[in-house]
């Protein structure tokens, strides 16, 4: 079973899947330095030096203010772009 579960991962991990669109708008318009993710997401996938990586959002923040340090960067004009999901909508004005 070990073994099945080895070859099925250098598998996947061979497949040229399609970027998740959420994270591939967020790259194209700067990245999450620039843009304000408002969204239920923990984290998404970040195109670096090294290749694309799983990073969490805003890891210095606790997860339940996420949102409202995201929306108060955009605010404050610190990041340029925001993108707010219906999840993340609700009393948002």
């Amino acid at each position: 079973l070990e073994r099945i579960k080895k070859l099925l991962l250098k598998l996947v991990d061979r497949m040229e899947l399609p970027p998740n669109p959420l994270d591939q708008l967020v790259d194209l318009l700067g990245g999450p330095e620039r843009v304000a993710e408002l969204t239920g997401r923990k984290g998404g996938l970040v195109a670096t030096d090294a290749g694309v990586e799983y990073q969490a959002r805003n890891k210095d923040v606790a997860r339940k203010n996420v949102n409202v340090n995201e929306k108060e960067a955009f605010m404050a004009g610190r990041k340029l772009v925001a993108i707010i999901s219906d999840a993340a909508s609700t009393g948002i004005s």
